[in-house]
């Protein structure tokens, strides 16, 4: 079977709706409908050949691509169940979207596409052509030998316009595969950029809210293989090296400080308000040096249930006008509540236990990610969490932490595609699996090269595994994106001191203790740094 393309460009029209797909925009009698990128790849495939089954395979390949690993069934249905409430329409009794059982989907209407212009486009045989009634007569006082046929100077006009056409046809034919490709981002930034989401403004009064939606915000804009999210351990270290405690929250004065300091281009703001049963979710882009807002986004949310849909929605336009083109966006997105929870209490508990847990607080952190998994069994993201805890040498029970996480890896459906392959590097890299840990970090990140704390685990796994000198290159990479990590540079004067080279050692430690005077206090480092020094005859 071959494979569908998207093979019409064009403002198509049918009923009283008028579909853009270029700008992403439907419109009803006038009135907008916002469309997220997955169903408006999937409306604009289906409006380009009316009446004919779209196999539900030509869609995968066409939308979301042979190289793009997600759970089809679930990511079809959703954006089927989108396009059918956009358009009003009844599954049962459709006037557009006809679903044929196991083999794919018809569009019913007729559909009018034209270049914007005027100019009617037709999906088969190009521009309109005249109809019987339309045709000019043949003139009566016609004399002999007349037929009513063009002369040679009639033919050749229509001749050239039939070329003009063909050209313009060719044009917009070449337009198509383009379209979906192109950036136009309000506020553009170079592939593999770094933006800092500040915490959110939460206006609610329920602290549920506070980390849950930083939280789900940051795991759908990190679906992006374009952009890159400054890490929330990284902010820390950052405050404290600002003189500040570390755990207060990043407003967006502190945000902006933050980004000047770290060299990053972009700064993401979001706030949440409410009124009675709705809530309102707005959301800046910021340009950090001037304090402009680029880009401002708002939606509403009728009840709770429906947050993190409109959280998805702008988040989604983020990546947009960050410069991820549409097709990116949609192979690289799934919805929020399936791939987090749809549980904020639930989210709001994974939440606060993932910071409890990067501030040393294990035993409390393993309470809230059992509460997370209590109130949402199948919180795939909760489970992989618990099971990295057993699994550390904090509590070392390797089958409790064997048990959880291939509960999070046999939910495929609730992870986005980054999470699931940074699940299973991190299942093997804890369990003792070095080479399959090997393959899965090197895999992931050839994919996402600049996952700044999967490098670091990568060369963690390294280090411990007797491959001294590749993870020093590590280090150096991390070190790129990060210079003033001392961490690292602590790490580093370890791996160069198991080689022998002390000299490297005692400058990597020396480089640490600039950055962070009170690591010399802690008594690990501070008996390695002595031998470094010993060895480096510095008795």
């Amino acid at each position: 079977m071959g494979t569908t393309s998207l093979n019409q460009n064009g403002i198509r029209t049918f009923g009283p709706f008028t579909f853009d797909p270029d700008g992403g925009g439907l419109t009803r009698n006038g009135s907008f409908i916002r469309l997220q990128p997955q169903p408006t790849l999937v409306l604009t495939l289906l409006t380009d050949q009316p009446g004919k089954l779209i196999p539900r395979e030509d869609i995968y390949r066409t939308v979301w691509g042979d190289d793009t690993h997600v759970d089809f069934e679930q990511s079809l249905n959703s954006c089927i169940r989108q396009i059918r409430s956009a358009l009003r329409d009844d599954a049962n009794d459709p006037k557009y979207l006809e679903t044929v059982p196991k083999r794919g989907y018809r569009f019913l209407a007729p559909v009018e596409i034209s270049n914007g212009n005027g100019l009617r486009l037709d999906p088969d045989a190009g521009p309109t052509e005249q109809s019987a009634e339309q045709r000019p007569e043949p003139r009566e006082d016609a004399g002999e030998g007349t037929t009513g046929v063009p002369g040679p100077s009639v033919g050749r006009r229509k001749h050239v316009l039939l070329m003009a056409l063909a050209v313009i046809l060719v044009l917009l034919a070449v337009s198509v595969g383009a379209w979906q490709k192109v950036r136009r981002g309000a506020f553009p930034l170079r592939a593999r950029s770094t933006v800092l989401i500040a915490d959110f403004e939460n206006r609610t009064g329920d602290p549920r809210f506070d980390d849950a939606l930083l939280t789900a915000f940051t795991v759908s804009v990190a679906q992006s293989r374009y952009v890159n999210i400054f890490p929330q351990d990284r902010v820390e270290a950052v405050l404290k090296r600002m003189g500040r405690l570390g755990t207060e929250r990043t407003t967006v004065p502190l945000a902006r400080e933050i980004c000047v300091r770290e060299n990053i281009r972009g700064l993401i703001a979001n706030s949440i308000t409410r009124s009675g049963q709705q809530f309102e979710l707005t959301t800046e882009l910021i340009d950090p040096v001037t304090g402009a807002t680029v880009r401002s986004y708002e939606e509403r949310a009728d009840s709770e249930d429906h947050i993190l849909d409109a959280l998805n929605l702008i988040a989604s336009q983020v990546r947009a006008d960050l410069g991820e083109s549409l097709r990116e966006i949609g192979q690289a997105s799934r919805p929020l509540p399936q791939v987090t929870t749809s549980s904020l209490t639930a989210l709001g508990e994974y939440a606060e236990g993932s910071s409890l847990w990067t501030n040393a607080k294990h035993t409390d952190a393993v309470i809230l990610y059992k509460a997370a998994i209590e109130l949402d069994p199948d919180f795939a993201m909760a489970h992989a969490a618990l099971g990295r805890a057993y699994a550390s040498h904090i509590y070392y029970q390797l089958d409790l932490g064997r048990k959880e996480y291939e509960k999070a890896i046999s939910l495929t459906s609730r992870l986005t595609e980054r999470e699931g392959r940074l699940i299973e590097a991190r299942r093997a890299l804890d369990l003792g699996y070095v080479e399959d840990a090997d393959r899965l970090y090197r895999s992931y990140l050839a994919t996402y090269p600049d996952d700044w704390t999967m490098l670091r685990d990568y060369a963690y796994l390294l280090r411990r595994h007797g491959r001294q000198a590749e993870a020093v290159e590590q280090y150096h990479r991390i070190l790129s994106l990060a210079p003033d990590d001392s961490h690292t540079w602590i790490e580093m004067a370890t791996a160069y001191s198991t080689l022998g080279n002390f000299t490297a050692a005692v400058q990597a430690y020396d480089h640490a203790f600039q950055l962070e005077p009170e690591w010399i206090a802690i008594g690990n480092v501070n008996r390695e740094y002595g031998a470094a020094l010993i060895g480096n005859g510095q008795e």
